[in-house]
């Protein structure tokens, strides 16, 4: 497969949306980005490179990659949504204590809606989500006690 820059440049060419160094600059900032990021994050990550990019150019970039199938939003954490490169079926588990997002990938082919619901609503896809404490915050809180 592609790198991800190639993937996004030639699925926003496809889309018919120009390709510009903002969005670029977006691309490579997510290609093998495993920390799901905010979009307050990435906009403060190029700010340094693209002083004039502006929160609303990365957000609307981000909601143009969304459209397309170009990464996943996380709405795992109550205070920010945050966006994840991965667009493979996984999961996410979140430390309640710094944050830190942990992807999770674990077979669920059994996962079966009940019966009532099923009869009424047919899921096209879902998203399960963890919290709990990182091994690191746990470690911390021990040594702590």
């Amino acid at each position: 497969m592609k790198n991800y820059v190639d993937f996004m440049t030639a699925r926003f060419k496809a889309a018919g949306y120009k390709i510009t160094p903002q969005r670029i600059a977006v691309f490579r900032f997510l290609d093998g980005n495993k920390s799901h990021p905010t979009a307050e994050d990435i906009f403060a990550a190029l700010r340094r490179e693209y002083p004039n990019i502006s929160y609303t150019t990365v957000y609307n970039i981000l909601k143009s990659m969304l459209r397309i199938g170009g990464i996943q939003e996380l709405v795992i954490d109550r205070e920010r949504i945050h966006y994840d490169p991965n667009t493979s079926l996984h999961h996410h588990a979140l430390c309640i204590k710094c944050g830190k997002i942990i992807d999770v990938i674990m077979p669920v082919k059994t996962l079966k809606l009940p019966g009532k619901i099923s009869a009424q609503f047919i899921p096209t896809s879902f998203q399960i989500y963890f919290y709990g404490k990182c091994r690191d915050c746990e470690i911390k809180d021990a040594k702590e006690k």
